[in-house]
């Protein structure tokens, strides 16, 4: 398999998961970890996925409720 092949296979995965290990991907394609990290420092320089300490995450912006300012002003 290429590498822009895997490094796709790698976006669709994270894209459904929404997070991946990098021994979860290197058992899945069948290569080493190495590979993988390299694979996922790319597709975050590029800007598609958010590396994480042992693997990856999308790079959308998850809220998890109102900010603290916007509690503030909530429950003045």
């Amino acid at each position: 398999m290429l590498a822009a092949e895997r490094r796709f296979n790698i976006m669709k995965l994270v894209q459904k998961q929404k997070v991946v290990t990098t021994s979860e991907l290197a058992a899945l394609f069948d290569i080493s970890e190495m590979t993988i990290r390299r694979d996922v420092t790319k597709l975050s320089q590029d800007g598609l996925l958010e590396k994480t300490h042992g693997g990856a995450m999308t790079n959308e912006i998850v809220t998890l409720g109102p900010s603290f300012s916007e509690k503030e002003i909530i429950h003045l």
